[in-house]
């Protein structure tokens, strides 16, 4: 799929960081501020017609300046949301799970039987998100979506984000912010 997060991160997204003082770095998808670090994570294996493609954030705080040197200090999107912007992000989900395509029934034979639930989970409705948050797409619109709902809370996310210890292992556990 050639749309890229990044590039609509940086379009929609990218003003509000900036007024938050961030800076976008010319190497990659990273923005940064001081000692905080923001990287949009495009998955790879995630390319397919009807689940769409993904990506997510990753929030990393390093005093020394040294990002990506080691896992401490980084957590991802879903772990700096509170309750009501994780029901927000929930029902975005949603409704992107609702208006996606569903495969025929071809494209399902061509799967193991075995994986048919894994496969179309991003396509079903959900209770609760899941741990590691990757935001899926299948439009322009729905990376526009997903990144205007990232800006309106960014002021927020960059504030929990700069209470990480940069000593910490935050990835899979879960932060409660209220």
């Amino acid at each position: 799929m050639s749309l890229s997060a990044a590039a609509v991160f940086d379009e929609v997204v990218g003003p509000a960081l900036a007024r938050e003082g961030f800076h976008r770095l010319a190497r990659g998808r990273r923005w940064r501020k001081d000692s905080l670090e923001i990287r949009v994570v495009q998955d790879g294996k995630a390319q397919n017609p009807y689940r769409g493609a993904a990506f997510t954030l990753e929030f990393e705080v390093s005093p020394s300046g040294r990002f990506e040197v080691k896992l401490a200090g980084r957590a991802r999107i879903g772990q700096l949301l509170d309750s009501a912007q994780a029901g927000q992000f929930l029902g975005l989900r949603n409704r992107i799970a609702r208006r996606s395509p569903r495969p025929p029934t071809a494209h399902l034979m061509a799967i193991p039987e075995s994986l048919h639930q894994t496969y179309l989970a991003p396509l079903e409705q959900a209770q609760a998100l899941d741990s590691d948050l990757w935001l899926r797409y299948a439009t322009r619109a729905d990376l526009e979506e997903w990144c205007g709902l990232i800006a309106a809370g960014i002021a927020d996310l960059t504030d929990r984000a700069l209470t990480l210890s940069p000593q910490q292992l935050y990835f899979g556990r879960a932060l409660d912010w209220g």
